[in-house]
């Protein structure tokens, strides 16, 4: 099967759609990752002055 140079451009742009959707998706997926570490690391700090207070 060929496929025309008007198809194949069509495929190429897709492609880079695509790809620059998932580049998207992975810096949010980055920045949540980097959002829960923070809190987890503020909610130990709070945890441990309670410990200390008690």
């Amino acid at each position: 099967m060929r496929i025309s140079n008007e198809q194949r451009e069509d495929l190429l742009n897709e492609k880079r759609r695509f790809e620059s959707v998932l580049r998207q998706g992975d810096r949010k997926v980055r920045g949540a990752m980097k959002a829960i570490e923070d809190s987890s690391r503020e909610f130990d700090r709070i945890m441990l002055r309670i410990r200390k207070a008690l």
